[in-house]
């Protein structure tokens, strides 16, 4: 078990590649697999844009995507992109997403945004070589940005812990349109953080029917919750549709190839 993941350490090792950019390569493929044009998408912790550019392409002019980055260069710079193409069926927000809707504190590091989030967690650096800032930002939940007559086909979230909290915050779009869910999850690092357990994770993903899977392709298992397995990218997929789930371990192997 886990050969496949293995295989993405050994490339990075051996071609001097960062294996989480590896694993940002498989996403991709993921959800380009899943997305049809024509679909509609969302793209929580959209950043510089690494996965939303994509998530167009695969939804094509008559697809639509909906996009949330709270940090505001980040989401202005963002803008400026999609003006510059001429990009007209993205719906960019500056807003956070959690489990209810609030005005949140959330930790800005301006030298290191990638470590952003509504919590703090432990970075490889200090706050002054961050640049750390708190601001408020507004958190809502993402069930009330969402067109109610128009089915999501995914949802990709990496929101450094918080990605768990947004999709409470989407329930009836995750019960309703039955998307595809690609996550970052840190585990129990993550769960510490944002206050939440092991059984509470797999006890939502089980009340939304949906079942959680590894990048590559396996059940996600309770047991595997505090393994030292190094991955954090997982899939979600309605139980209706966990066949999908028999394409990673192949999508995986394209990044690699």
């Amino acid at each position: 078990m886990f050969e496949l993941l293995q295989k993405f350490h050994d490339h990075a090792a051996a071609s001097g590649t960062d294996v989480g950019e590896l694993f940002e390569g498989a996403v991709q493929k993921i959800y380009e697999a899943w997305l049809k044009p024509g679909d509609l998408a969302v793209d929580v912790g959209a950043h510089k844009g690494a996965h939303l550019f994509p998530v167009i392409e695969a939804v094509g002019v008559k697809g639509q995507i909906y996009a949330f980055e709270p940090i505001v260069s980040m989401h202005d710079n963002l803008k400026r992109k999609l003006k510059k193409a001429g990009i007209r069926n993205v719906k960019l927000h500056q807003l956070a997403l959690g489990r209810e809707a609030t005005d949140a504190a959330f930790s800005y590091f301006e030298n290191r945004p990638a470590f952003s989030g509504l919590q703090r967690r432990s970075t490889p650096f200090d706050d002054d070589e961050g640049g750390l800032k708190e601001v408020v930002v507004k958190q809502v939940m993402l069930d009330s940005k969402l067109p109610f007559f128009r089915k999501v086909s995914a949802i990709k979230l990496d929101i450094e812990g918080g990605e768990l909290h947004a999709l409470m915050g989407a329930q009836k779009c995750l019960k309703k349109s039955r998307p595809l869910v690609v996550f970052e999850n840190g585990r129990q690092a993550s769960a510490k953080v944002y206050g939440y357990t092991a059984d509470d994770f797999f006890q939502f993903f089980n009340d939304m029917d949906m079942e959680v899977f590894w990048l590559t392709g396996e059940p996600f298992l309770p047991e595997q919750w505090s393994k030292r397995i190094q991955c954090w990218e997982f899939v979600a997929l309605p139980k209706e549709h966990t066949g999908f789930a028999a394409q990673l371990p192949d999508l995986c192997r394209s990044v690699l190839s």
